[in-house]
């Protein structure tokens, strides 16, 4: 007779959770205990990502029928909801018997850098669940150390908001570029969202050039002092 347990244990601590234990959330100043890694998103089909990418024509037809394009397919639904939303979204691949992918916001060692305000975060994932047909609520999932992120690993920073987001419902999204291409028939209204993230839309660029010009101060400031430090100190060492 076979030993079950070790399969029925294994199923369950793989099963999503409501609520994360607290001793594996990893926080900034404490050093991490290699707890297991978590991810906090809403369960997808391959199936709706790729029909939302259909709906919204966020890639060209011929990635519809041609396999070797699925990922893009994909990829692009995701990023239509990242630049929708907000807030950084990305796509972890899971165990689940219902859907194989999730739509995810942070991980237990992310969260700290990525977690918005309960009330925009339930703004998201209303957004999300809406757009993508999904009843279920966002969980927390366990990812095996063999599986990866795919697409756009969130890793720990500190979110840098600056201007705010056009929401472009029916925009059609380019992968290749990461912009927006509007037309006429395109619906632009200003998002609920305020601000957004800075990830690196080269497009966006003279809308922040006056920061970006604080900051070119800021690092020449930096610079100049370091340089007449180390200039000192090369000086009192000849001497």
């Amino acid at each position: 007779m076979v030993n079950q347990e070790p399969c029925a244990l294994k199923q369950k601590q793989e099963e999503p959770l409501g609520q994360i234990p607290p001793q594996y959330l990893v926080y900034p100043d404490k050093p991490p205990c290699d707890p297991p890694r978590f991810h906090f998103g809403v369960g997808v089909t391959y199936r709706q990502l790729c029909d939302y990418s259909v709906q919204h024509r966020l890639v060209p037809d011929k990635f519809f029928t041609d396999s070797r394009r699925s990922f893009d397919t994909i990829e692009a639904t995701y990023k239509h909801l990242d630049c929708i939303s907000g807030i950084n979204l990305y796509l972890q691949s899971v165990r689940h018997p219902n859907y194989g992918w999730i739509v995810a916001h942070y991980s237990n060692y992310t969260w700290h850098y990525e977690e918005v305000e309960a009330r925009q975060e339930q703004i998201v994932i209303d957004l999300i669940r809406r757009e993508l047909n999904i009843q279920d609520m966002p969980q927390w999932h366990h990812i095996p150390v063999n599986y990866t992120v795919l697409f756009n690993s969130p890793l720990p920073r500190t979110q840098i908001k600056l201007f705010p987001l056009l929401l472009a419902r029916g925009a059609a999204y380019l992968p290749a570029s990461g912009n927006q291409a509007f037309t006429d028939r395109t619906s632009v209204a200003l998002s609920s969202q305020p601000f957004r993230t800075l990830t690196g839309h080269a497009d966006l660029l003279p809308i922040l050039a006056p920061e970006l010009l604080l900051w070119s101060h800021a690092v020449i400031s930096l610079t100049a002092s370091a340089s007449i430090i180390v200039l000192i100190l090369h000086m009192r060492m000849t001497v």
